[in-house]
């Protein structure tokens, strides 16, 4: 396996880039309404009966990290899924850059940086709304951007190993309804991880969400420490081992 050209992998970029560009008014507002909605219905609605959480805090500036962590791989796996599959199987946007002297290795890392790029602008997004109801106070949140953009390294290629694989597009439901969802739910974005039963505890922290969740704990709410450094190794690795996956399965699904 060869080391993606970065040259075609910013091209593959600038692709998907321009193409949203074009569209974005269609997702704007998906993109700002639902972290609205979310943090006004749980952060102050639910927020009322939890009252002061973890160390003095509100509840709903408990969630806010959790939830670009996990709007952030919502993002991501909805383009490595669906937009993805678009591209790969009904626009044949995947053949006609293959067709030139791009690799499997420069389209996947640049389809890795666009669904990261997604997940930045999601998370801008929940940065401005929790901004907006006051529950961010420290500089140190501005981090929480390029920490969104490893999780979305992270998310995009575990769906675009699914979209190598599947048969249909109505098989990439259970990408979510299987694995984002639960995951959502457990990985420590609501409650802490510690409150769940002890044999339960390690394996949701085997799951990718919840190294995601501490670590954008740590950067919006502080305070750090090497737990966190140890979430932000367990989200590199993953990066690479999910990407080294969906490039081989990306080469089979393409090539072979």
């Amino acid at each position: 396996m060869e080391a993606p050209n970065a040259f075609y992998a910013v091209a593959v970029w600038r692709r998907h880039r321009d193409a949203f560009l074009r569209n974005w008014t269609t997702e704007a507002g998906g993109v700002f309404l639902e972290p609205l909605i979310v943090l006004g219905a749980f952060g102050y609605g639910l927020g009322q009966f939890v009252g002061e959480f973890e160390g003095d805090v509100s509840y709903a500036a408990y969630i806010t990290p959790g939830l670009i962590a996990g709007y952030a791989m919502f993002h991501a796996l909805f383009e490595g899924a669906y937009g993805a599959y678009l591209r790969l199987s009904m626009h044949r946007v995947f053949n006609s850059m293959l067709a030139t002297p791009m690799q499997v290795e420069d389209l996947v890392a640049g389809e890795m940086i666009w669904g990261a790029s997604r997940s930045v602008l999601t998370a801008i997004a929940v940065l401005v709304v929790a901004l907006g109801f006051g529950l961010i106070e420290s500089w140190l949140a501005v981090l929480a951007v390029p920490a969104a953009f490893l999780v979305g390294l992270v998310f995009f290629p575990m769906a675009l190993s699914a979209t190598a694989v599947v048969p249909s597009i109505n098989s990439l439901n259970n990408v979510f309804t299987v694995v984002a969802v639960p995951m959502y739910f457990v990985s420590g974005i609501f409650f802490p991880v510690s409150s769940l039963p002890d044999w339960m505890e390690p394996i949701v922290w085997a799951l990718p969400l919840t190294p995601a969740a501490h670590l954008m704990r740590g950067l919006v709410l502080g305070p750090l420490d090497m737990t966190h450094l140890y979430a932000f190794l367990a989200l590199v690795a993953m990066a690479v081992v999910f990407g080294l996956v969906a490039t081989a399965l990306m080469r089979r699904r393409l090539i072979t």
